[in-house]
């Protein structure tokens, strides 16, 4: 099952363009690609507006903190990777 939900948040990553998702513990680390297609100013707004749940590093990794038992974990990086697609550039 894990394997399973971990197949599914990869392919979102995919879709958004970031070049490594790293899942461990509490946390959930995105690299993004150079030609990501993530506005960078939308992706800094949702930083500034959950400064404890996010944070931007220098080399564009998104460093997410995650709540919960491992059930819990895996949906709440579901559901960023979701509110990332708001980040889109159109």
């Amino acid at each position: 099952r894990v394997l399973g939900e971990l197949m599914v948040l990869k392919g979102l990553a995919a879709k958004l363009r970031v070049q490594s998702l790293e899942l461990g513990g509490s946390k959930m680390i995105l690299a993004f690609a150079a030609k990501t297609t993530l506005s960078p100013e939308k992706l800094t707004a949702l930083v500034v507006a959950e400064p404890q749940s996010y944070r931007l590093t220098p080399d564009m990794r998104l460093r997410c903190e995650l709540k919960g038992n491992d059930s819990e974990v895996m949906e709440a990086a579901k559901a960023i990777l979701l509110d990332l697609f708001a980040c889109v550039t159109r």
